[in-house]
């Protein structure tokens, strides 16, 4: 047992001296990392500017409820006030293109009306036109009726004399066209005259003196022509 302790002892004691020994050689270490360090340290300093005089970073206010609900409310009227100008950019955009589209309505109308309007001045124009043509024509036919008229004539009296020659007949001329009343005249006879005596076809020889006709013909170039003749021997009704 004796024994046993001092082998206790004694190993006891190498480590105390094992420890004693080891205690320099960590505190060279220490000092040689701190050595290290303080030249790093010293680099650092060297190669970084240090800034002098340099404020000291101020405490970051804080907002009050007050002051955070009026910053809220300013941005909520910052907001609905760029809403509410887009929104009249866009009424305002919109009007423009409105107020476009009604201008080239405007025009189309015109153009429209002013081709309506150019239809029918044309088609009063030609009805006009028309009209008038109607009207020329109709005063043509009258004016070529009453010229027929004037140059028509009815003669009717006695026969006075003939002329075979001149192909003429004279009439003392008692009734018919009122400008030939109470005048003795020569009316011509050509071949397309008919005469017709007591209903039967003469020629110009068979009206003798005395004998009644009504002779119908047309003025020509200050003549009298005779179309047709009816004629009753004297003596006969």
């Amino acid at each position: 047992m004796s024994r046993f302790k001092h082998t206790m002892v004694v190993a006891a004691a190498l480590m105390t001296a094992a420890a004693v020994v080891a205690v320099p050689a960590h505190a060279d270490e220490a000092n040689t990392e701190t050595k290290v360090e303080a030249a790093e340290t010293e680099k650092t300093e060297k190669t970084t500017p240090v800034e002098k005089d340099k404020p000291a970073e101020r405490a970051k206010p804080t907002c009050t409820a007050d002051e955070l609900a009026a910053h809220l409310a300013a941005e909520q009227a910052e907001q609905a006030a760029k809403a509410k100008r887009k929104a009249a950019e866009q009424a305002a955009a919109h009007a423009a293109e409105k107020a476009t589209a009604a201008e080239h309505a405007a025009q189309e109308h015109l153009r429209a009306t002013g081709v309506e309007e150019s239809e029918r001045a044309a088609e009063e124009k030609a009805h006009a036109t028309q009209k008038a043509a109607k009207a020329c024509a109709r005063a043509k036919q009258e004016d070529a009726h009453q010229k027929a008229r004037v140059r028509k004539f009815q003669g009717i009296g006695i026969v006075d004399s003939t002329d075979a020659a001149a192909g003429t007949v004279t009439v003392r001329i008692k009734g018919g066209s009122k400008d030939l009343h109470r005048r003795t005249l020569a009316i011509k006879v050509t071949s397309e005259t008919r005469i017709q005596l007591d209903g039967e076809t003469v020629a110009l020889a068979g009206l003798v003196k005395g004998t009644f006709v009504s002779v119908h013909g047309v003025r020509h170039e200050g003549e009298l022509v005779a179309g047709k003749i009816n004629a009753a021997a004297p003596g006969v009704d």
